[in-house]
């Protein structure tokens, strides 16, 4: 029997019509019938996107062949005189339009697309190799590609700018994105691996403070791991106007970015690296560097430790799994914790971004009715499809998840007498489960614990991912030097910390400008909003017979008495109606911290 190869020819038919042409040809094991499909979801993505609504005339180029449709995402193939076959030539388009890292984005700078976007798989080959061309020229004369796929090199048609990639199998091609067009690289080796730093279109961005501020980011993950998984890694910015978003990869990630908020080039400030005066680094490169962190932790900790359940996904139909809370939520822990333990942030600043996290759970009266092990098993239809509501009825598995994370480090220190961490779990997850190809049990976490240092925190586990209680946080942050206070949320804006405004009046809802009218953008439930009829969507005219912005609503509902009744107006949906506004006092529901042991907090950062 002949070696099965699969190979794709990806080229843009259209920048300004944004559509792709693929064409597959492959010789396959010799059969009489077999199916093609297209995936449904990406990994890391957890919601059906139905890919194949992108798809555009499907035509088998192989005369002999039948194609017909069986479901919205997979075709039949099978001979005209059902006599066995084993070459198959097909060709089909698809529109790519999407500009998130999720999906495929074609512009007229560049072609961007995950695999799972242009790849229909054929049944029975999802181990056979699978081969790429990219036809460069079809983005111009000047049009390079960027990968984490392996090159191949040598090759007749690696020519008459036409690059070619290999990867082993289905599940692997497709986790390999691509942009090919323009774009700005820079490489830099660090212990033995290659970082490629690609922005798409023409920027002027500092590349080296880039580099400058990753290396120590690098350095704590690979540290912690004790290796790195790949010979090169690559980190691929989609630049755009405003956007966010990150998605991991085998070998990559592909992250969104809005190109304001990145660092630009500056000769003549060229080594100051940090720049509003007050020895901090600014907010938005800040994130990206924790967005960064982020994605890089996944190359071990999703992409290679991962439940048993997605060691070979069906990308048809969902795969759940109660473990994301471990996954999303020990990285978001580590993303901005590496940043402070690495010294890219002070610890002063990781205390604010500690904040915030805290505050954003606790302003979430879902964290009541969902436990994160039900965040992340119903992620599909609760997590990735939220609305206004969605607030007072799902917790977040990453939000949570970091503090559920947090708690655990403290928790396996007071046990160990500090020989033992978070740090410690992830390296045995590493060890004996990602490196190993071995997939998770939803116990994981509780059989480490309990098989290698005898430390039983099942009772703990269960409470904290299992039910809807509080985390016993404010008694666990005092083993790290942390005072944890609480008060009413000011505003909108209000992340947590100290404020020196503070008003005492419940709202229970958050508020915003939007076209110069006050409107209500969510409604917390059972809190002052929701009693006095509130709705979402509603557009505050008046409180008190005076017209008003977001502060001066505070202000004026400040000033009444304590269980007086406030006449507000609102326009809902083209009606004026008058609603009554019950004043009563403000519930603490953000966060304060204060470092109570400083020597205890550098200590527990690793600063010491």
């Amino acid at each position: 029997m002949p070696a099965q190869t699969i190979q794709y020819t990806v080229s843009v038919i259209s920048p300004h019509e944004h559509l792709f042409k693929v064409k597959l040809s492959a010789s396959i094991a010799p059969t009489t019938k077999t199916q093609l499909t297209l995936p449904a979801w990406i990994p890391g993505s957890y919601m059906i996107r139905d890919f194949s609504r992108n798809l555009i005339e499907l035509n088998c180029l192989t005369k002999t062949l039948c194609l017909s449709q069986t479901d919205k995402q997979t075709w039949s193939l099978e001979h005209v005189r059902g006599e066995v076959f084993h070459n198959v030539e097909l060709e089909y388009e698809i529109y790519a339009y999407d500009l998130s890292v999720r999906s495929a984005y074609i512009d007229d700078e560049y072609a961007f697309f995950n695999g799972t976007s242009l790849f229909l798989s054929i049944e029975g080959t999802e181990n056979a190799e699978h081969i790429l061309y990219v036809d460069c020229k079809s983005m111009g004369k000047s049009a390079d590609v960027a990968t984490a796929m392996t090159p191949v090199v040598n090759d007749s048609k690696n020519t008459d700018n036409v690059a070619q990639y290999t990867s082993t199998n289905y599940l692997e091609f497709i986790d390999h994105p691509v942009i090919f067009g323009l774009f700005t690289k820079h490489s830099f080796s660090y212990k033995g691996c290659e970082f490629h730093l690609v922005f798409t279109g023409q920027n002027n961005l500092d590349l080296h403070r880039l580099q400058k501020d990753l290396e120590p980011i690098i350095s704590h993950h690979l540290a912690l791991f004790g290796e790195i998984p790949c010979k090169e890694y690559w980190f691929m910015t989609l630049v755009c106007d405003k956007g966010f978003g990150g998605l991991e990869h085998l070998n990559s990630t592909v992250l969104q970015y809005s190109r304001f908020d990145l660092p630009l080039f500056n000769a003549a400030t060229a080594n100051d690296f940090r720049t509003d005066g007050n020895n901090e680094m600014e907010k938005e490169y800040q994130t990206f560097l924790s967005l960064c962190s982020h994605e890089l932790f996944h190359t071990w900790h999703v992409k290679r430790i991962k439940p048993e359940v997605m060691q070979q996904p069906n990308l048809s139909v969902e795969t759940y799994t109660p473990q994301l809370w471990i996954y999303e939520g020990f990285t978001s822990l580590y993303d901005d914790l590496s940043l402070a333990r690495a010294k890219v942030i002070s610890p002063k600043k990781y205390l604010e971004i500690l904040n915030q996290v805290i505050s954003r759970l606790l302003n979430n009266p879902g964290r009541f009715k969902q436990s994160v092990a039900q965040s992340s098993f119903e992620a599909w239809n609760k997590f990735y499809k939220q609305d206004a509501g969605s607030n007072n009825h799902i917790v977040s598995y990453y939000n949570k998840g970091t503090i559920v994370a947090l708690c655990l480090d403290i928790l396996l220190r007071q046990h160990s007498q500090e020989a033992v961490s978070l740090d410690t779990i992830m390296l045995d997850l590493w060890q004996d489960y990602g490196k190993v190809n071995k997939g998770t049990p939803d116990n994981v976490i509780q059989q480490i614990c309990k098989e290698k240092y005898n430390i039983d925190l099942d009772s703990f586990i269960h409470m904290a991912t299992q039910t809807t209680l509080d985390l016993p946080l404010p008694s666990l942050l005092q083993h790290i030097g942390i005072q944890l206070n609480t008060r009413p949320k000011q505003n909108m804006q209000d992340t947590g910390g100290e404020l020196k405004i503070h008003y005492n009046v419940d709202i229970g809802a958050n508020l915003a400008m939007n076209n110069q009218q006050l409107s209500v953008i969510s409604v917390q439930q059972g809190r002052a909003a929701a009693l006095a009829g509130m709705h979402i969507d509603d557009v505050i005219i008046a409180v008190n017979g005076w017209q008003c912005n977001e502060k001066r609503f505070y202000q004026i509902l400040q000033q009444q008495a304590k269980g007086e009744s406030v006449p507000i107006h609102v326009m809902r949906d083209g009606r004026l109606k008058q609603l009554h506004f019950e004043l009563s006092p403000a519930i603490d529901d953000i966060c304060v911290l204060e470092i109570a042991d400083k020597a205890k907090f550098e200590n527990w950062l690793g600063l010491n």
